[in-house]
């Protein structure tokens, strides 16, 4: 079986509640004893509670049954993902190098979200973002999220195509396109940004093509970069739910089981670490840089943002 059919699977049985139907067969067992006790001869009143006690053992071998399946199928779970682990860091290295064109991007590389998932996210950025650090945005494609970081001042943008760059400063007034710090980035990571200067970092629907090795060694460039105490939050393929293990496997997004991305984030030191999963293909992470957040700025260059009407051609 695939990764994602023995994920639906465990699913399936780990909502089986035996404890919710024992409550429920067993209720009226209480009642029979008070009965029994007082008709201690009764033979049907001693079948129905041989009855009842053969239940009771019966749903307890299931539990037995269902435990040591769900331990099994863990077990192969684990095993199939070292394995999509490996594969992966083959595959997403030569692919992100040979297909990374904003059209490609934008034909292939989506991510859709509901609007109610959405506000969440939103409502986890205004968390992060304050006019008194600096922001960074790590492959904003075509800006989808990028009107919401403008509280961070600046505001730097590193994407690994000039034409995403554009098409994202050109959501802004040609004042506040000024204001904003652009980078292209070729895979060369994050040492041409300011380090230990960010205090918050935010990428979605990058990592989410990301191999392991590659997620490793921008976590290691965002320790550099992130002030301490700055906070950093990023979307990710968790292969931990079905759909998004079967994205993996058709080679859609990257395999990336969220306890074992959790481990990696601890063990580059981070701390404070926080997932979440909304709808059925949509989760991301946030953790922090240890430290306290600080700074001497006491006021922000004050301007006003008008977006620019979206004309269609």
């Amino acid at each position: 079986m695939k990764p994602s059919e023995l994920i639906s699977l465990r699913n399936q049985l780990l909502r089986v509640n035996t404890t919710t139907a024992k409550d429920s067969l067993l209720a009226p067992h209480h009642t029979l004893s008070i009965l029994l006790a007082a008709y201690p001869d009764d033979e049907d009143c001693k079948w129905i509670d041989q009855l009842f006690g053969k239940t009771n053992h019966n749903l307890t071998l299931i539990d037995s049954v269902l435990d040591k399946r769900i331990e099994e199928i863990e077990e192969e779970i684990c095993e199939q993902s070292v394995k999509f682990i490996m594969e992966d860091n083959k595959h997403w290295t030569q692919h992100n190098v040979r297909f990374k064109t904003a059209e490609y991007n934008r034909e292939f590389q989506k991510l859709p979200i509901t609007n109610e998932a959405a506000a969440s996210v939103r409502s986890r950025i205004g968390f992060y973002t304050d006019w008194r650090f600096a922001g960074l945005e790590i492959g904003p494609g075509d800006g989808a999220w990028t009107q919401d970081l403008v509280a961070c001042d600046p505001l730097y943008l590193i994407d690994y195509n000039d034409e995403c760059l554009t098409t994202t400063k050109n959501q802004f007034s040609e004042k506040y396109r000024n204001r904003l710090r652009c980078y292209t980035n070729r895979g060369e990571g994050l040492h041409m940004l300011p380090q230990d200067q960010f205090g918050f970092v935010f990428s979605w629907n990058t990592f989410n093509y990301f191999s392991f090795n590659q997620i490793g060694d921008y976590l290691k460039e965002i320790w550099k970069v992130l002030r301490p105490g700055g906070g950093c939050m990023f979307s990710y393929n968790n292969a931990e739910r079905p759909l998004c293990a079967q994205r993996a496997e058709d080679h859609l997004m990257s395999y990336i089981p969220k306890s074992i991305l959790v481990d990696m984030i601890e063990g580059y030191g981070f701390e404070q670490i926080k997932t979440q999963d909304v709808d059925s293909t949509i989760s991301w992470v946030e953790f922090r840089k240890p430290g306290t957040l600080q700074t001497a700025r006491t006021g922000q260059t004050l301007g006003k943002i008008i977006l620019t009407p979206h004309v269609e051609a």
